[in-house]
């Protein structure tokens, strides 16, 4: 279902003194093998027609229509980067719905740009570390194990013996001492199961206080919902694409409606630069 633009007054402009936030919001449905260029078209129409400096002007032909694009380096390898990153995000958390937001900001903020999170991506372990770490954990990763190994060794030698209470030592040569060992496998599983939560819950956290800080910054926000849907067949998938087409046409008119109204809380730019206002993309999973 789309959503037309909405342009959403109030807030956001903090005391930069200009003028209020703008919001452009759209919605698309898209299968998983168009997302990518569904994606990089978006960008690349919002980046045509904000990044407000001097640019030489392309075009990209998508389901037999022609998008405008921005032909400079700087632009189109930021448009690249953050497709692929929004596909990843897309593909390793298997989300059905991602709103991809793009933030112009004051150019007062620029100097106020944190680094950017490296929450939920991975990064190489120096090998050193990892065998050091490896050889900690081997070490001391289950008292209980070690000490129930060893007690079912002496166990098993008392069977064989002539040990006067052997009952009980084939009790512990059996396995039936194990209990403790078993209670402490699953506190220690209850433990990382609560440490992953934890780690989540931080990085939604992070990832919120991330939006609420671009949002205070911004004077203009983008918001396009993609709601990504597989095909169960060849005649639902050339439905679906039918479906993204007319939406993206949609799309495209209510952007060119957008730039075109929308002007007054754009602050006075004063620079020459291809991009005189920061430019921040953020996408975020929707439960």
């Amino acid at each position: 279902m789309t959503t037309p633009p909405a342009a959403t007054s109030g807030g956001g402009s903090g005391s930069s003194g200009v003028g209020p936030l703008e919001t452009f919001q759209f919605e698309l449905t898209v299968e998983p093998r168009n997302l990518r260029d569904v994606v990089r078209t978006v960008l690349h129409s919002i980046c045509f027609h904000r990044v407000f400096g001097t640019v030489r002007p392309k075009t990209i032909d998508l389901f037999g229509m022609t998008f405008p694009a921005v032909h400079e380096a700087e632009i189109e390898r930021m448009v690249e980067d953050q497709t692929a990153a929004f596909c990843r995000q897309v593909e390793a958390k298997a989300c059905k719905r991602v709103d991809l937001f793009v933030y112009l900001l004051h150019p007062a903020t620029a100097g106020q740009r944190q680094p950017t999170s490296t929450a939920g991506q991975s990064t190489a372990a120096d090998p050193a570390d990892q065998q050091r770490q490896e050889a900690h954990a081997s070490s001391s990763s289950s008292p209980v194990s070690a000490a129930s190994k060893s007690l079912k060794s002496w166990a098993t030698s008392k069977t064989m013996s002539g040990y006067p209470y052997t009952w009980l030592a084939h009790a512990f040569s059996g396995g039936s001492g194990q209990a403790a060992e078993a209670g402490a496998e699953t506190a220690r599983a209850d433990g990382d199961g609560y440490a992953t939560a934890k780690h989540q819950h931080q990085q939604q956290d992070a990832a919120e206080r991330e939006k609420m800080r671009l949002e205070r910054q911004s004077f203009e926000t983008w918001r396009i919902r993609f709601e990504v849907v597989s095909a169960r067949s060849e005649r639902e998938r050339l439905r679906l694409q039918s479906t993204t087409a007319g939406q993206m046409a949609e799309f495209l008119d209510s952007l060119l409606v957008f730039v075109d109204e929308k002007k007054a809380h754009i602050p006075a730019i004063i620079s020459a630069d291809l991009c005189p206002f920061p430019i921040e993309i953020q996408s975020v999973a929707i439960a």
